[in-house]
């Protein structure tokens, strides 16, 4: 079932002294509820840019982005919280500051101006945690978490939000091989157990193409290309996306490898 939807979008900035830059024109594409979906392109390509205007946190220059058929910017602050969780890569440790109560932030949109918690807030943070492997670490300082336990910590506090579409921007990154492979794993299962609409941006093509439902690939000058992995794979701006021919994709099975010179 179609959750959120880009109509016409056009993500662009001012530089001052050189006009606009576009990085994406014309985006059409939906996702569904259920869908891990990974968007890839170099650095600069716009992924962070179109997950703000995708949260309603940064317009777009032209178009829209609905979430079942309200645009997005147009919703009110706290409908917009419940409906979608956004995960940016600013989100610093606080030192002092508990697992628990760091999750128990999620709950930010349902209780209220002084934030008190009720019984249902209380089983939703425990649920969270429960549902990423973090009920043990409750009690633990946020500063002495691993990296990658701490990205568990933010994915649960974005559980505990309990919003039906969920954004983050590249929480692979800073982890190991494993640890990036058990974060993308986990936000598939979620995805498809709780019909969450799950989108992240990463750089770690091989686990991309491996776990998405969807690739949206973003060339970085207005173009883009939204399909499966496998075509994704075969599509033209893979090349210009590569830019080395000491990369080559194993198309049949979705993997990358060095050639040896």
């Amino acid at each position: 079932m179609k959750l959120l939807e880009c109509c016409d979008l056009k993500v662009s900035y001012t530089r001052r002294s050189r006009g606009e830059r576009v990085l994406i024109e014309g985006l059409n594409a939906h996702f569904e509820e259920g869908g891990l979906y990974v968007l890839i392109g170099v650095n600069g390509a716009g992924k962070s840019s179109l997950l703000r205007v995708m949260a309603g946190v940064q317009a777009a220059a032209q178009g829209c982005v609905r979430l079942s058929a309200a645009d997005v910017m147009h919703m009110r602050r706290v409908e917009r919280s419940r409906s979608i969780a956004a995960l940016f890569r600013d989100f610093s440790r606080v030192d002092g500051m508990l697992v628990r109560d760091m999750v128990a932030l999620g709950r930010h949109p349902y209780t209220g101006l002084w934030g008190s918690m009720r019984a249902e807030d209380e089983s939703a943070v425990e649920e969270a945690m429960e549902a990423v492997g973090m009920m043990d670490f409750a009690e633990r300082q946020v500063s002495t978490l691993s990296d990658g336990e701490f990205q568990k910590a933010l994915l649960a506090k974005m559980l505990a939000q309990d919003a039906p579409v969920m954004l983050l921007d590249e929480p692979d990154s800073h982890l190991d091989l494993p640890s990036a492979l058990e974060m993308v794993e986990l936000l598939r299962k979620l995805a498809s157990a709780q019909g969450k609409c799950i989108i992240i941006s990463t750089h770690n093509l091989p686990i991309a193409f491996q776990m998405a439902d969807k690739v949206l690939l973003l060339e970085g000058q207005g173009k883009w290309a939204f399909d499966s992995p496998a075509a994704i794979a075969g599509h033209a701006l893979m090349c210009g996306f590569l830019r080395s021919d000491k990369i080559a994709f194993v198309n049949g099975e979705l993997t990358f490898k060095l050639n040896k010179t």
